[in-house]
């Protein structure tokens, strides 16, 4: 393989990735400075992160693909990918091996793992690696309800972690929900039945994403509701709530949420991608077939 894989800084500014990134995965419809707001808010690390180079490393058309690598404060000491690929033309020559390699061993020396959000289907590659399992998870997508609500008006961001007495049901990274601009974010306040509840909200595009879901059960039901089903259905029940509020075809992304949920049960929410989480120690490479 006459690909050779370098670390990201070699580039200088890593947002000039974006052009392989978007030939990878495609533009869709995603706001013009995306691929910045992404490196910033999982906190990429040019030093960690990798790109396999065919040629002249100036020449954006000897760029083959990339695996992004941030340390987000939140999950040390492990190290977490933001995302990784391979252009169409490369793939089957051992460079997404090659890559996710070369990341184990660049993180081993401040960071105890490495973690990777696998899409479904890709856990066996990963696996070959030496990572396992942590566990599963979904995105789902719903539409607002209300067809007589004017332009949603998010809250104001409350903290990360609110206190004591809430359960946590679904979450991304603390990083990517704080380290959005004020103006994008905010944190619903949801009271049910049985309890209450917190979305942690932001703006993407046209769409609202619920980067995390804390529900806290009424006093007096709290024993009970700590259960994980009983938690389950007060989330459940906290974001049907938030729909009916939401204005009509306005996209809603509940993002990385458990893979077992009466939520993916609920027909108002349809799964759009589904993955795991794999995780491996720093510095293993394992021996296996290329």
């Amino acid at each position: 393989m006459s690909v050779r894989v370098e670390p990201l800084a070699v580039l200088g500014d890593p947002v000039r990735l974006q052009p392989l990134a978007e030939r990878i995965f495609g533009k869709g419809d995603r706001r013009p400075d995306w691929f910045a707001r992404k490196l910033a808010r999982e906190h990429v690390d040019p030093r960690l992160s990798r790109i396999a180079i065919d040629g002249d490393p100036d020449d954006p058309h000897a760029w083959r693909g990339y695996i992004l690598v941030g340390s987000p404060p939140s999950r040390h000491p492990a190290a977490r990918t933001a995302g990784t690929g391979v252009v169409a033309d490369a793939r089957g020559r051992g460079l997404g091996r090659a890559l996710v390699e070369s990341a184990l061993a660049a993180v081993a020396a401040d960071h105890d793992a490495l973690e990777i959000l696998a899409e479904a289907g890709r856990e066996p590659f990963y696996e070959r690696l030496g990572f396992t399992r942590v566990h599963a998870f979904a995105t789902l997508l719903a539409f607002g309800r209300n067809p007589d609500a004017s332009p949603l008006e998010l809250p104001p961001p409350r903290p990360w972690d609110p206190g004591p007495g809430f359960h946590e049901r679904q979450a991304f990274l603390a990083e990517a929900w704080e380290g959005t601009p004020a103006c994008e974010r905010g944190s619903v306040a949801i009271t049910t039945t049985h309890g209450d509840a917190i979305l942690h909200v932001c703006r993407e595009n046209r769409a609202l994403a619920i980067h995390r879901t804390l529900v806290a059960p009424h006093e007096g039901a709290a024993d009970v509701m700590a259960a994980p089903q009983m938690v389950d259905r007060l989330a459940r029940a906290a974001l049907d709530a938030w729909l009916a509020r939401v204005p009509t075809a306005t996209p809603v992304v509940l993002v990385t949420a458990p893979r077992v949920s009466s939520i993916t049960e609920d027909g108002m929410w349809v799964v759009v991608q589904r993955g795991t989480l794999v995780r491996a120690r720093a510095g293993q490479v394992k021996d296996g077939p290329r």
